[in-house]
């Protein structure tokens, strides 16, 4: 007697180390760089459920805390009004951080994203019961506990502090409890409390069930799974509310239960049922009634109208997701395609391992369930479609969105993996068996493997200095401000900025006044003030004058305006503009003095920022913008300002980099500078004194210069010490510094506040400006105005993100100046996609054209080594948080206002649609190719290298006829192995439609390449062919021993098939020759029309294709019919003219032989015994269920089996053949 061999059981120890392996290596993912802003809060959403936690307070009786209206942990009763976010992790935050004491703006948070670490981890090990409950394979568990360890979009998440960690643990665990109810035994008990007391006898026990229906004393087994679940289905909702959809999973537990049951016990158990899954909403209710009380009015636990503020702020968000709200933020989703979801999980929030094995194992185990047992995975399989349809279909289509099913798909990408394996145990051919084997060896490997290194590279943006953080600390050191001490700490020299003023006082006793040449030539219409206030808020009226003189002090104009001068929006004061009494021409070239004073004495008003000269020449406006006023040094007007040391050393030097002369006199000047180490200047510790020459002709440009001291003076960190900056000349001296623009009011500015420096305080703060794009504001004359304004008075442009250049470009027709700017700035080139030249950006690869060029690049990309994934073509959201691409443009020496002004004048703004986010996606396109894609076009080749005359084919036309049928006869056998997969059960197994199938395959990748910027090139054509050739080979040599058999068993049906397409094709292309005209008056029909989009479709390099009848335009018409025909001309080369008389046989031939094929197949089934049973198999399919009648031999799937394989299933061949 042979023995049986031993089953080898790995130990349960071993299993355990290696889950809590995993689970270490989580963590490790998960707390890695906690603190990774360094407390500037650059997460928004988290920025604000920190001010929100913070705020909130514990409330001292159980009827405050269901008080909606006076509850002080109600965000609404704390300031926030439009909190839209679940509130139980807000008070799960809270309670951690008073247990820690960590209640503080800048402590809160950190509570906040442990606890979302840890609820994430806590997720790995949900994921882990689940498949050791519903497939009992810990093999499987560990697959996919690790592959949720390093889910990289649950990585990202669990470094917020935000809700979806902890929504994900609650539906997570919500799963696992229906997975429980979903494969508890069928049990019937009758509980003791309810069916007899001690007391009674055996009738009155009998009298109890009489007078109790049997649905409320049977089955309790398996209540507190049902508990669990309407618990964490509350927890969820109460978290956020759209995870309530996985209540769907308790009634289809019980239906695939119910499924099971045979007729009897349905009858006895639908109640059951029922009562169990009213009792799991009921708690689902309670729990979230708890949990979200301030969904509901109150004021009292059992007052349960739903809150009028809380449904309202629920519509609210609601219509901002729909894109109909014209919200900054949601232009990142204006013509998103329904893949957009699906591509950016699979490449960035899962990992192409992780994300393939995902999507590959999610449809695996679609088919499975077709063939064979869908039981099993009905609630893994249906939570995930339903949920992934839903969120990918919506119009904000964002990976993040989709977390809630990250588990399921780790959960099933490992079952996937572990099938393969399974089934290479069971397949009898060794080879396959080995194959299978190996692939699943393989896949497992690279999946886990893959997504854990991934895991790790990500993990380390966390470990690195965020780009925010990085380049604010780049600006400070290389970006001057108005005064710059250079701090010699030992290891290196720190700059720390200093403001100038940013105010100028305007009195009768000390007009304004200032010399200028003018920059252009125009109509003076108006004298701007940015920013004008009565500091002193006294009651009477104010006049302000300013009068302008030419260079010998003739007066030329003059203007007044009265007010109030009030603070308004601005802490500085409103704009206001004077507007000349007599309009004077103002001449390029020659020099001006402006004055500014006010009539009333003992009235002093403060102006802010820059003036500008307003001009106007008939047809176009424009302005002479000059120095932005401040009152200067002189003799009797020092300046001092007081700071603490960043950095402990020695200052040496102080540098200033723009010194302007306010009175433009020119000349030599002395500046005295001394630091103080009291608030007074009393007690200098040392000074310096710096010469200063204005040469005249550089009156209305800057000087720089350096006050350096000797010995360099000791300062202390975060002491406290006073600088000293006076004239000794007559005239006045200002400051400035370096001015940069920023993008936008909805981004973060940079740089950031640090080392105790308010970068943008309108006071102190060294980097203060007034330039802002507004890059969302609506395309227009005005915008352009502010563009060319903002651009001549910048020194530097900050793009802190891809927020703006990434949204903005994505809808020309609101911003076609913004798209050219971003083009322009950059010198993105005309061929290329504006928002792929920002994501690849680096210095020195692009030429900008506005005069500014690229000088520092700070992006913070997943990386091991010299291996890196660029993030910035996944969505905004991905990277705008933690790692955005931080871009620095500094003005250069090749800058030319006049050139800037005809770059972005020359858009046209009359054709400006003023689109929702949502909108933009439905708009009718104009019916032009974009410059890039024209351009492209254009450069495709000429007609004579794409069908070269002296090619053999051109030059004789029959032997291009024998080459062209043998290259579609070829793709028919290169198709066949492909296509055999699928048409197996055909009568020629599909041989007849092979030829079609091969021309649209080839047809279908080459254009699909073609639409995404890949050349529709010859080249590429051959490219796809060999790659069809390639998968053809893999899957001819799986299917060797099929056909060969094939071959034998159908040679006369192949050759006759082959004899019936040459004839066909050879009788068709007799009727050609005949006519072969293309442009015969009424002979040709439409085939003029059909051959000018072929050729169209034959010369264009991408698609869609240009048009041939409309210059600049592309075809708005169908035209895939050319691409399908034009690949393999393409490819060939034969001339157009010739292609044409070739294609119409062809198409002939190939529906002659696929209607023969069909036809075949049809009249041979009749012939065949299985069709007569198809009805019987589709129906053991569903049900899974045999007749008595039926042979009791057949095997069917089985329940106590993980899954069903081939060997299994039901065949034709074991239904034996009945005749009536």
């Amino acid at each position: 007697m042979s023995k049986i061999p031993k089953v080898t059981r790995i130990p349960d120890l071993i299993w355990d180390i290696l889950i809590i392996a995993i689970l270490v290596a989580g963590a490790f993912f998960r707390f890695s760089g906690l603190n990774w802003d360094q407390n500037q809060h650059l997460h928004p959403d988290e920025r604000f459920l920190t001010m929100v936690a913070s705020s909130i307070e514990p409330v001292k009786s159980f009827g405050e805390y269901f008080d909606t209206s006076n509850s002080t942990l109600n965000p609404n009763n704390r300031g926030y009004g439009f909190y839209v976010y679940g509130t139980l992790p807000l008070f799960i935050v809270r309670m951690a951080a008073d247990l820690f004491n960590q209640t503080g703006y800048d402590e809160i948070f950190l509570v906040g994203r442990a606890l979302s670490g840890l609820f994430d981890l806590l997720t790995v090990l949900l994921v882990y019961l689940i498949v050791i409950r519903l497939y009992r394979k810990k093999s499987m568990a560990l697959l996919a506990a690790a592959l949720t360890a390093g889910s990289v979009m649950q990585i990202q998440l669990a470094h917020y502090f935000a809700v979806d960690t902890f929504t994900t643990f609650f539906t997570t665990g919500a799963v696992y409890f229906a997975v429980r109810i979903l494969t508890q035994k069928e049990r019937m008990t009758i509980p003791e409390w309810i069916t007899q007391d001690p007391d009674d006898d055996e009738t009155d026990g009998r009298r109890t069930q009489k007078y109790l229906p049997a649905w409320l004393t049977q089955n309790w087994y398996g209540i507190i799974d049902v508990l669990w679940f309407g618990f964490f289905l509350g927890c969820a909702m109460a978290s956020k509310i759209n995870s309530g959809l996985v209540a769907l999973l308790i009634p289809v537990a019980y239906g695939v239960r119910y499924a099971n049951l045979s007729s009897d016990d349905r009858e006895r158990r639908i109640m059951v049922y029922i009562r169990n899954i009213a009792i799991a909403a009921f708690i689902c209710v309670l729990t979230f009634r708890v949990f979200q009380p301030y969904a509901f009015s109150g004021p009292g636990f059992f007052q349960v109208i739903p809150s009028e503020k809380w449904i309202a702020t629920m519509k609210e968000i609601s219509a901002q997701s729909t894109g109909d709200v014209d919200f900054p933020p949601a232009l990142q989703w204006a013509r998103r395609p329904l893949w957009f979801a699906p591509y950016n999980m699979i490449l960035f929030g899962m990992g192409l391992p992780f994300g393939l094995a995902a999507f590959t194992g999610f449809g695996l185990m679609a088919w499975r369930m077709i063939t064979a047992n869908w039981r099993k995975h009905i609630l893994i399989w249906g939570w995930t479609a339903i949920y992934f349809i839903w969120q990918a279909s919506n119009w904000v289509r964002a990976m993040r969105y989709q977390v809630l099913i990250y588990p399921m798909f780790a959960i099933i990408a490992a079952w996937g993996i572990i099938s393969l394996w399974d089934m290479g145990k069971i397949v009898i051919r060794p080879r396959r068996a080995t194959v299978l084997r190996i692939l699943a060896l393989a896949a497992g490997t690279f999946a886990v493997c893959g997504t854990l290194i991934y895991a790790f590279a990500f993990s380390r943006i966390y470990t690195r200095p965020m780009t925010r953080i990085a380049a604010s600390e780049w600006i400070y050191q290389n970006v001057p401000a108005a005064i710059n001490l250079n701090i010699n700490t030992g290891e290196d020299i720190f700059i720390q900025p200093l403001a100038f003023r940013g105010t100028r006082t305007i009195t009768t006793e000390d007009p304004m006044g200032i010399k200028f040449s003018a920059s252009t030539s125009g109509i003076l219409s108006g004298i701007k003030l940015e920013h004008i206030i009565d500091a002193a808020h006294l009651p009477q009226v104010k006049t302000l004058q300013a009068q302008v003189t030419d260079v010998k002090g003739n007066l030329l104009t003059t203007g007044l305006i009265i007010g109030d001068f009030p603070a308004g929006n601005d802490p500085r004061g409103e704009a206001v503009t004077i507007i000349p009494d007599i309009p004077v021409t103002i001449d390029k070239g020659n020099e001006y003095h402006l004055f500014i004073t006010t009539i009333e004495e003992g009235i002093s008003l403060q102006t802010a920022g820059r003036i500008s000269l307003i001009l106007g020449d008939g047809e176009e406006i424009s302005e002479i913008l000059l120095p932005e006023m401040v009152d200067g040094i002189g003799p009797n007007r020092p300046y001092s300002i007081q700071f603490n040391a960043s950095r402990a050393g020695s200052i040496s030097e102080i540098y200033f980099p723009k010194i302007f002369d306010l009175s433009g006199t020119g000349g030599t000047f002395s500046i005295n500078v001394s630091l103080s180490s009291t608030p007074g200047g009393e007690q200098t510790i040392g000074s310096s004194v710096v010469t200063v020459v204005i040469p005249l002709e550089k009156t209305n440009g800057t000087v720089e210069a350096v006050a350096q001291f000797d010995p360099p003076i000791q300062v202390e960190k975060s002491k406290p010490y006073t600088l000293i900056i006076s004239g000794n000349g007559q005239v006045e001296l200002a400051l400035y510094g370096n001015k940069p623009a920023l993008e936008s009011s909805w981004d973060d500015p940079l740089p950031l506040g640090m080392n105790g420096i308010i970068p943008f305080d309108f006071n102190s703060g060294p980097y203060r400006t007034d330039l802002n794009f507004e890059m969302y504001w609506d395309d227009s004359q005005d915008k352009l105005n502010r563009f060319l304004t903002t651009i001549n008075q910048a020194d530097y442009i900050f793009a802190t993100s891809n927020r703006q250049w990434g949204t903005t470009t994505r809808v020309p027709e609101r911003y076609p100046l913004t798209a050219e700017y971003y083009r322009q700035l950059i010198g993105c080139p005309a061929d290329r996609d504006i928002v792929w030249c920002y994501r690849v950006a680096e210095p020195g690869m692009f030429d900008g054209n506005l005069g500014f060029e690229l000088v520092q690049v700070f992006q913070s990309d997943p990386a091991i080594g010299d291996f890196r994934v660029n993030t910035q073509f996944a969505e905004e959201a991905f990277t705008v948080y933690d790692h955005p691409k931080v871009m620095i443009f500094k003005k250069t020496d090749s800058f030319n206002m006049e050139d800037v002004t005809c770059i972005l004048r020359a858009v046209d703004l009359s054709n400006v649609v003023h689109l929702t986010p949502r909108k933009a996606g439905s708009v009718q396109p104009d019916l032009m190719l974009p410059a890039d894609r024209l351009s492209s076009q254009q450069a495709g080749g000429t007609w004579a290298e794409l069908f070269s005359p002296g090619s053999w084919l051109n030059q004789y036309p029959a032997l291009g006829a024998v080459v062209w049928y043998f290259l579609i006869t070829l793709l028919g056998w290169i198709t066949y192995p492909i296509l055999r997969i699928a048409t197996k059960t055909l009568a020629d197994r599909g041989y007849g439609i092979s030829k079609i199938i091969g021309l649209v395959i080839l047809s279908y990748f080459s254009w699909l390449l073609g639409s995404t910027g890949v050349a529709f090139s010859q080249l590429n054509i051959l490219f796809v062919l060999l790659g069809i050739t390639i998968i053809s080979g893999v899957l001819f040599a799986l299917q060797l021993r099929e056909i060969k058999s094939d071959i034998k068993d159908l040679k006369k049906l192949f050759v006759g098939v082959e004899l019936l397409s040459l004839t066909l094709f050879l009788v068709f292309l007799g009727i050609r020759l005949g006519n072969p005209d293309l442009w015969h008056p009424y002979k040709g029909g439409e085939k003029p029309m059909d051959f000018s989009y072929f050729n169209a479709v034959l010369k264009s390099t991408s698609f869609p294709p240009y048009d041939p009848w409309f210059a600049g335009g592309y075809i708005n018409y169908y035209y895939y019919g050319f691409v399908i025909v034009g690949a393999p001309v393409k490819l060939l080369g034969i001339t157009p003219s010739v292609a044409y008389n070739l294609i119409l046989p062809t198409l002939f031939s190939l529906v002659g032989t696929a209607a023969f094929s069909l036809g075949y197949t049809l009249v041979d089934s009749l012939n065949n015994p299985e069709v007569r049973y198809l009805s019987d198999r589709i129906r053991r399919r569903i049900f899974n269920t045999r007749l008595a009648s039926e042979d009791p031999t057949v095997v069917l799937p089985s329940d106590s089996h993980d899954d069903e394989y081939p060997s299994e299933r039901i065949t034709f061949e074991s239904v034996p053949i009945r005749t009536v």
